[in-house]
């Protein structure tokens, strides 16, 4: 039987802790979202599920394979950064970038054929007004996000310095992305799904 050395290095949580208290503080802010959009669709399931029905189902699960791929092509590039391979790494993120355009553009597009049929947010407690704000609020992440892949990009793209000693800019980079995608994780069958059942 072959045995294999033990792990020298300790383990650790990839990233930073700054990091995670952003995540956790995010996260927070969105439950408080996520639970007021319950508590109104309890108040108004009818309205609510006739908003649900304007939606155009296919933009929303496109979309959440878009961001699965794109996490998993954000953890395979750092894989192949911590493996030395920077030419595959940056590709990989470029990848991913490509992904959130794609994300952009149908979501481009499913705004503006509800906005064209007059699914407008009003005051209150509309379907449209938490539509809106949530994916509002989540494409602002998403644009964020690009802007920290394309940094992710030139950490695995250096290949100067030891890969190592750029590691923890990567990990919170990807740490990110990965937020993004969490979110929209619980804002598809949220938003697009529970309204109709």
């Amino acid at each position: 039987m072959l045995s294999h050395p033990p792990d020298a290095s300790p383990r650790r949580i990839s990233g930073e802790p700054g990091m995670w208290l952003f995540v956790l503080a995010d996260v927070t802010l969105f439950a408080f979202a996520f639970g007021a959009f319950l508590y109104d669709r309890g108040k108004n399931p009818v309205s609510f599920a006739a908003g649900n029905a304007e939606l155009h189902l296919w933009i929303g699960a496109v979309d959440t394979i878009i961001l699965l791929t794109t996490s998993l092509v954000v953890a395979l590039a750092v894989r192949n950064h911590r493996r030395g391979e920077p030419s595959l790494a940056s590709r990989l993120v470029m990848t991913a970038v490509i992904g959130a355009g794609l994300f952009a553009m149908f979501k481009a597009i499913e705004w503006g054929s509800l906005i064209g049929a007059g699914d407008v947010p009003v005051y209150g407690d509309d379907f449209f007004a938490y539509f809106f704000a949530l994916t509002g609020l989540h494409f602002l992440h998403l644009v964020i996000g690009v802007v920290v892949l394309l940094v992710l990009r030139t950490q695995v793209a250096a290949g100067a310095e030891p890969a190592a000693a750029r590691t923890p800019t990567v990990e919170v980079c990807a740490n990110y992305w990965h937020l993004v995608d969490l979110l929209w994780l619980i804002i598809f069958p949220l938003v697009y799904i529970m309204p109709s059942i």
